[in-house]
């Protein structure tokens, strides 16, 4: 009985030694991320934006990659001031009517990335450079008189981030993470942060 034990641990390792000596796969390298972003313009109890990420890792700790977010929000409300009679004497007849608006907001980026890993969490940092695009339209009408227009800000500037993955299964993963924006990098009060979180798929 004792002698069966070591024979048959001996006849499992023998049978296996094939399989060890055929070469592994190679491991995922790339990934693609879909998850939703919190950026300053997302109110409290609004549909978070959109975020797509890209990666290429070229070794375990070194990787390429590219994010584009994007982030849209329509608001309306209606005007209505009555009549009033200011200092002076003077009157200040009613003001009716609406005030619709849109706002959205765009972002791509690249830049390199570093990781390191727990058992399934995994840490990645990075940072490039990115472009930044935010566009607010209005539509007013006061009185019968309309007042419609857009305004459009563009910028180069840099982007950080900072995300956990956690692994589900060998190519499917779940993340999240903070972004920090510098819209100008001369001046930074142009800079903010945001969470993100979502799914990522390796291949």
């Amino acid at each position: 009985m004792m002698l069966r034990v070591p024979a048959s641990l001996f006849l499992l390792l023998f049978g296996a030694l094939p399989a060890a000596a055929q070469p592994a796969p190679d491991p995922p390298n790339q990934s693609i991320g879909v998850g939703a972003q919190w950026a300053p313009h997302s109110g409290r109890g609004e549909a978070p934006g959109v975020q797509v990420a890209w990666r290429r890792w070229f070794t375990p700790y070194l990787a390429v990659g590219t994010e584009f977010r994007w982030f849209q929000r329509d608001t309306a409300g209606e005007i209505d001031f009555p009549a009033q009679t200011a200092p002076g004497g003077v009157a200040v007849a009613s003001q009716q009517g609406r005030d619709d608006r849109r706002v959205s907001s765009h972002g791509f980026s690249g830049g390199l990335l570093a990781r390191t890993s727990i058992g399934r969490l995994t840490l990645i940092g990075g940072a490039g450079p990115g472009f930044f695009v935010e566009r607010t339209r209005h539509d007013t009408v006061i009185n019968g008189s309309r007042n419609a227009g857009s305004m459009t800000i563009s910028s180069f500037g840099v982007q950080m981030l900072a995300d956990a993955d956690l692994r589900v299964t060998n190519r499917l993963s779940a993340f999240a993470g903070l972004r920090m924006e510098i819209r100008d990098i001369r001046t930074m009060e142009s800079s903010f942060g945001y969470p993100t979180a979502g799914v990522r798929f390796a291949f």
